[in-house]
């Protein structure tokens, strides 16, 4: 019944590596706060459901406060290794490269691009307007002029980024593009390139992080341009 008890004893237990065969080693380290607010959580929800089945009176943890935990700052991409990408993309995997482009002066996620039609794609206003969106609500990206030229070279396209001809050594594949392939290929032609821990969806934080550093944008205008829920 000590919870306040047990909570400090959380707080101050010590961390724990697991191994294979259930064996551990302590870390040198205590929990961090994000564990322990996941044992509260957990330990709440068990109440809850006890507490629900009759099996006790109250749930001694839904008045815990939860620990507060820092949301660690997002990698981005460095200039260079972008630029490292880009190459081992145009020698490796040349259909990839114009819907890596998008990504990296967009701030797409990886299915908005891939669901883009030709009527979102407004080349005399300069803009793209995402209708499907994770948030369900309409946004619009700026088209500069590295982006026009790519839209007006896949303009006879069926659509933006549907089917490709994948050159292999001897056969060539129609292939579709799609989230598992796109993310897959970027992890693969970043490990080429000698970029480490590559994950497709950075590339938003790294435009998020050119609007607020580079062109000066508002945060609150970086939100509504990439369609962050916060910045």
């Amino acid at each position: 019944r000590d919870v306040d008890g047990y909570i400090q004893f959380l707080s101050s237990k010590p961390a724990l590596h697991g191994f294979r065969g259930g064996a551990t080693k302590p870390t040198g380290r205590i929990l961090s706060p994000t564990t322990v607010r996941s044992y509260i959580c957990n330990l709440r929800t068990v109440f809850s459901m006890a507490r629900r089945w009759k099996y006790c009176a109250e749930n001694p943890f839904s008045d815990v406060p939860l620990p507060r935990t820092e949301k660690p700052r997002p990698r981005t991409y460095a200039v260079d290794e972008i630029r490292a990408i880009l190459r081992t993309t145009a020698q490796h995997a040349p259909e990839c490269l114009d819907i890596f482009l998008v990504y990296l002066l967009t701030g797409m996620r990886a299915g908005e691009a891939i669901r883009l039609e030709w009527q979102d794609v407004r080349l005399d206003q300069g803009v793209i307007e995402l209708r499907k969106t994770k948030g369900k609500k309409v946004r619009y990206v700026p088209i500069g002029p590295i982006l026009r030229k790519i839209f007006e070279q896949r303009r006879e396209l069926p659509k933006p980024f549907g089917e490709f001809v994948r050159s292999a050594t001897r056969v060539k594949r129609v292939r579709t593009f799609d989230v598992d392939f796109v993310g897959k290929e970027w992890r693969r032609m970043a490990d080429l390139a000698g970029v480490p821990n590559a994950q497709l969806k950075r590339t938003r934080g790294t435009y998020a992080t050119a609007l607020l550093e580079v062109a000066n944008i508002s945060p609150l205008g970086v939100q509504t341009i990439v369609g962050h829920a916060d910045i």
